[in-house]
């Protein structure tokens, strides 16, 4: 079993006293609680992508377990979320989508495992639920982590620990440097780290007329080309008072999206 950095400087909170100490220094993010409610329908209509890949081995999940329990972590009941947030305010949203991935996977019977990055864009959103709890990683850590040859890469790590790889919200600035190949922060190191044998599903959000821009079209076209899943966002009044397509969906979708997305890698429910 690989290990994490410690120490990180950036937090988030989601509510769990019943959750169980984890073994990684990074400590995933809590179920925030038991109950549970009925769904919405499936968001797979706004769903698009490349044909699959063949599933990934990941040794990290146990060198006992079986090969189709190896493939990924949600085959023993277990999915290992990476969510990934950028600098569009339906950033705001993270706590909730936090939230209702643990709600979804309670429902499917599967015990979800998640950490979360962000951008420094991102952070200005998620300043106002900042408390000591679970743990948002930023750039810093992914610095700080590494001092000599054979210290452990961050961004390298979370790519091997993560069964999915899930950006909501997906920026139109992350957009652009995903579909581009920067490397210039820990988000879009581990993307262009990421083997896509593992699902990768994402959530652009941004306003109209970003949405509507002709580079938008040929930057997903880039990603669906890669492997990854789109979400297409939905129209509602933004946050700047426009009404137009550009919102992220209810989280509620977002979860159920994740986890179609993921629906090779789940034991049933």
């Amino acid at each position: 079993m690989e290990t994490f950095p410690e120490s990180p400087s950036h937090f988030f909170a989601v509510p769990s006293p019943s959750s169980p100490p984890p073994a990684s220094p990074l400590r995933p993010f809590a179920s925030p609680g038991t109950s549970d409610s009925s769904s919405p329908a499936s968001p797979s209509s706004r769903i698009s992508s490349a044909p699959a890949a063949e599933a990934e081995v990941a040794p990290v999940h146990g060198e006992g377990a079986s090969a189709a329990a190896q493939t990924h972590g949600a085959a023993r009941g277990r999915l290992h979320v990476l969510l990934a947030v950028t600098g569009s305010v339906a950033a705001i949203k993270t706590r909730e989508v936090v939230e209702e991935l643990h709600a979804e996977g309670r429902r499917r019977q599967v015990e979800v495992e998640l950490k979360l990055i962000a951008t420094k864009s991102a952070a200005h959103f998620l300043e106002g639920d900042v408390r000591p709890s679970d743990l948002i990683l930023t750039d810093e850590d992914d610095w700080k982590s590494w001092r000599k040859k054979g210290d452990p890469v961050l961004h390298i790590e979370l790519r091997r620990w993560a069964d999915v790889l899930v950006i909501a919200p997906l920026s139109a600035n992350s957009l652009a440097k995903l579909a581009h190949g920067l490397c210039d922060n820990l988000v879009t190191c581990v993307a262009r780290a990421w083997s896509f044998a593992k699902p990768c599903v994402v959530f652009p959000a941004m306003n109209t007329l970003m949405w509507e821009h002709p580079l938008t079209t040929q930057q997903l076209d880039t990603l669906r080309g890669f492997g990854v899943k789109v979400v297409d966002p939905v129209s509602k009044t933004l946050a700047c008072g426009d009404t137009g397509t550009g919102a992220l969906p209810p989280p509620k979708e977002v979860a159920q999206a994740v986890f179609q997305a993921a629906r090779g890698t789940l034991s049933p429910p």
